[in-house]
């Protein structure tokens, strides 16, 4: 990944399954499976093993404009999917 920015999940972040988090008692990337804010709880698969932890324990990737616009091509929707 090279250098990697990261920033703290606030209050009404959107967080998606699949999308990349870093997991700070691991000190990892994983791949977020469940962002429950009103419980303060996040599920995530860290190198096959589920990890469960409290919003603080896991920070976003900050990522460019270019990587955020990618992001949402290949994550498309219904409508455009006929349009790549």
């Amino acid at each position: 990944w090279g250098i990697v920015d990261y920033i703290d999940i606030k209050e009404g972040a959107k967080i998606y399954p699949g999308e990349y988090l870093y997991y700070k008692p691991s000190k990892r990337i994983v791949i977020c499976g469940l962002f429950n804010e009103k419980k303060n709880l996040v599920k995530a698969l860290d190198r096959g093993r589920l990890v469960s932890g409290t919003i603080e324990d896991f920070q976003k990737i900050k990522l460019t404009k270019q990587e955020i616009k990618k992001q949402k091509a290949e994550r498309g929707c219904a409508k455009c999917k006929g349009s790549r």
